[in-house]
């Protein structure tokens, strides 16, 4: 039988008032062993691509940024360091990197998310253009999580509140993935967990289009507006960016380990000035391609001409060949 009210527990936290009594009862533990601290230091992680001075997460809450457990000592609490806290800053809801599990090519850690693990990564300034965020999930064939592990992304997320959700899926004892993607429980049904193996997790979350598109294992759980959120019932972007927090929940589950973050904003493929071929290098056989082309008519449906046409003056002649040659060299995309 789904926990459908369980699950709901967490989201509490946006208003779920019928199930205020399960949201106090999941976060009792949590509070009497929690000393509040203060959040790692805003200034020094907002610039872009220089790595935190906390830890090993890779560049800022604002541009790509990528985790991978490794520079962090084994059996630390991540709690404070590289940007990571527990839910409200407790660090009763923090966890610990270890090497019982590891993804990472070359590598040794990740993170366990157990018991009473709500560990948070906030973000801010993303406030346009398509995200991908991909993660990968290791998911114990013991595993003992009567509520579901949960793997959360809030559209906005403060310490105290407010808080909004736009994804929220779970992992079940009986194998399954579920997600409530737009409205409750509605994710692909029959999608399972393969257990003693790193699943992955990857969201591309388009701010410009108003749309997330939710996958497990590469099936899709669900596609939905990003800020009408996990339940279809929010709307809008906070100030200070639209990608809130990543948000790891054990719920009071045995462990799951998490590896390998990686939030990169897609770019679209430029053609590559001079690369007339389209090989991805400039060099002498894009010299040769444009002067077989000297004279012929650009513009007229013929996609060879108009690839010659490199400095686009609509003729293909030698300064065209000049162009190419000024820019020998890989492409640089």
């Amino acid at each position: 039988m789904k926990h459908v009210e369980l699950r709901s527990c967490h989201v509490r936290m946006i208003g779920l008032g019928a199930f205020i009594i399960a949201a106090s009862v999941c976060w009792t533990a949590s509070n009497a062993r929690a000393d509040v601290a203060p959040r790692p230091d805003e200034a020094a992680s907002l610039q872009v691509q220089e790595d935190q001075d906390e830890g090993s997460a890779n560049a800022s809450r604002r541009g790509n940024w990528s985790d991978d457990f490794e520079s962090y000592a084994n059996g630390s609490q991540m709690h404070g360091q590289g940007g990571w806290q527990g839910w409200d800053g407790s660090s009763g809801a923090g966890a610990f990197v270890t090497q019982v599990q590891n993804h990472t090519t070359g590598g040794l850690q990740s993170v366990d998310i157990r018991t009473a693990s709500d560990l948070v990564y906030p973000f801010s300034g993303h406030d346009s253009g398509v995200w991908n965020l991909t993660v990968w999930q290791y998911v114990p064939g013991i595993m003992n999580a009567p509520n579901g592990q949960y793997f959360i992304v809030q559209k906005e997320y403060n310490d105290g509140g407010p808080y909004q959700w736009s994804i929220q899926m779970q992992v079940e004892n009986d194998g399954t993935v579920h997600c409530d993607c737009g409205a409750a429980d509605n994710g692909t049904p029959g999608v399972m967990w393969i257990a003693d193996a790193w699943n992955l997790i990857e969201a591309e979350i388009d701010l410009d289009g108003d749309s997330v598109t939710l996958s497990y294992n590469g099936t899709v759980m669900g596609i939905y507006s990003w800020t009408a959120g996990v339940f279809g019932t929010d709307s809008g972007c906070p100030l200070g960016g639209c990608i809130g927090a990543i948000d790891l929940f054990a719920f009071s589950g045995t462990s799951v380990y998490y590896d390998d973050f990686e939030l990169t904003l897609k770019v679209e493929d430029v053609p590559c000035e001079g690369d007339a071929n389209g090989d991805g290098t400039v060099d002498p056989l894009d010299s040769g391609f444009v002067l077989a082309r000297f004279g012929c008519e650009v513009g007229v449906g013929d996609p060879d001409c108009d690839a010659a046409d490199q400095n686009g003056d609509g003729e293909v002649d030698p300064l065209d060949s000049g162009f190419v040659l000024a820019r020998f060299g890989p492409c640089d995309y």
